[in-house]
């Protein structure tokens, strides 16, 4: 949709045409023409011609039925969605399909299986609060890759040194479920850790959230464009899972716990890693 106004007035012929104008609009722009000191600056036969055909379009744009959108149910909750897919029937052979549990001695686990638990993990106690050269390939078996100039300032230079120091204000021994809201919220070291990473050049928001997640498997979660997705686009991905895993007594958690049995994976793979990889199975093919 589009509007024009021509105005008369005191010798000057001004017109006004909207620069978000349907396409079918095929004049050229006019703004002011002063006719009493320029008589020769008027529009020509073509501003004509475009005028009509825009006005015709116009005509029969406002002849189109109006339709009205068809109404559409309230989103699920988070927790509501979470448990409908970790109770899918599906959940417990994807684990095992992932983590290459119970399956033949020809088949291959999922590189990702091994995020956690490469070089024994990232949060043990020597390295927890430091980036090391493990932590860069480990989020490689997720598929994403830490660019050759952040990850030497990560290993030796002063973006290291920041991370480290907000690193050292995050618990690692803690579930999600366990910690307070502060702990994750805008502002928590955590969540100042993930900006800080996420405004290096060639780390985005899924990058920066996988490293901290490999620093704090038990209480960040890996997050990416598949489980975004599936989930229906949360705006506050931490602040709603948290609410998801403490709501109902920790049902959602303890649902996770008696999953991460059934596919018999070791209770050294997180109840997050457990949601997180049930999610993205899930709808990988799906996903657009």
């Amino acid at each position: 949709m589009f509007w024009l106004f021509v105005g008369f007035g005191r010798g000057k012929l001004a017109f006004y045409k909207n620069l978000n104008a349907s396409a079918c609009a095929t004049f050229t722009n006019v703004a002011f023409y002063d006719a009493s000191k320029n008589p020769g600056s008027v529009p020509d036969e073509r501003f004509y011609v475009g005028l009509v055909d825009s006005l015709r379009c116009l005509v029969a744009a406002l002849k189109q039925p109006r339709i009205s959108p068809m109404p559409t149910a309230a989103p699920q909750s988070l927790a509501h969605r979470l448990s409908s897919l970790i109770d899918s029937d599906q959940a417990v052979s994807n684990l095992q399909l992932y983590f290459g549990t119970g399956l033949p001695r020809e088949a291959t686990a999922f590189t990702g299986s091994r995020f956690e638990h490469l070089v024994g993990g990232g949060d043990r106690p020597a390295v927890a609060n430091s980036v090391t050269a493990d932590d860069l390939i480990a989020v490689q078996t997720l598929s994403v890759r830490i660019p050759v100039q952040a990850a030497i300032d990560l290993l030796e230079g002063h973006l290291g040194v920041q991370v480290s120091k907000l690193l050292s204000e995050v618990r690692f021994d803690i579930d999600m479920v366990e910690a307070e809201t502060a702990d994750l919220a805008d502002g928590s070291p955590a969540h100042d850790a993930w900006r800080l990473l996420k405004s290096q050049r060639g780390i985005g928001w899924v990058t920066a959230g996988k490293l901290l997640a490999r620093k704090r498997p038990r209480l960040l979660p890996v997050y990416d464009h598949v489980v975004r997705c599936v989930l229906g686009r949360p705006k506050t991905f931490w602040l709603d899972l948290h609410a998801a895993l403490r709501a109902d007594n920790w049902a959602l958690h303890h649902d996770l716990m008696a999953l991460r049995q059934a596919a018999d994976l070791p209770e050294t793979v997180s109840v997050l890693r457990v949601c997180d990889v049930v999610l993205w199975m899930h709808h990988r093919t799906d996903h657009q």
